[in-house]
């Protein structure tokens, strides 16, 4: 059956998520990750996480599966997903687990502020962002576009 909606979907229609189920996401993604400990997603963002069947999943592994260690990383670089892309993925290094708990963090920072924590506009901009930048501070643990 086909999944009901996308984490993207109910940040799109301003649907707010507090703490406690900010977590229960979060954790499902991780968990998702730990069923598959070989496999490095490479593209977690509010998109690729699905609701079917009363629970969060991840989806669209066709990066992750296609991509071999001798793939040139500069052929990837049409992959980012600009908000939520690692730092070594805009360097074009080889990505780690790291670079799927990187995209964790933004995606726990979007679920708690209802924004992805850099605004970009422009695709150098992004780069420049989640290479030197800190995100804005969560002031409060409350989705701050739904106050």
């Amino acid at each position: 059956s086909l999944a009901e909606k996308s984490l993207q979907d109910d940040l799109k229609n301003g649907i707010c998520f507090n703490d406690l189920e900010a977590t229960e996401i979060l954790l499902s993604i991780v968990n998702g990750l730990l069923e598959v400990p070989e496999i490095i997603h490479r593209d977690l963002k509010p998109g690729n996480i699905l609701f079917h069947n009363k629970k969060w999943k991840i989806a669209d592994f066709g990066i992750a599966r296609f991509v071999e260690e001798t793939t040139s990383l500069r052929t990837l670089k049409g992959w980012l997903s600009d908000h939520y892309a690692a730092p070594e993925q805009w360097n074009f290094e080889h990505p780690t687990k790291r670079t799927d708990i990187y995209a964790l963090g933004c995606i726990g920072y979007t679920l708690l502020t209802g924004a992805p924590p850099f605004a970009g506009p422009k695709r150098e901009d992004f780069k420049k962002q989640h290479l030197y930048d800190n995100p804005p501070r969560l002031e409060k643990h409350n989705n701050l576009l739904c106050s």
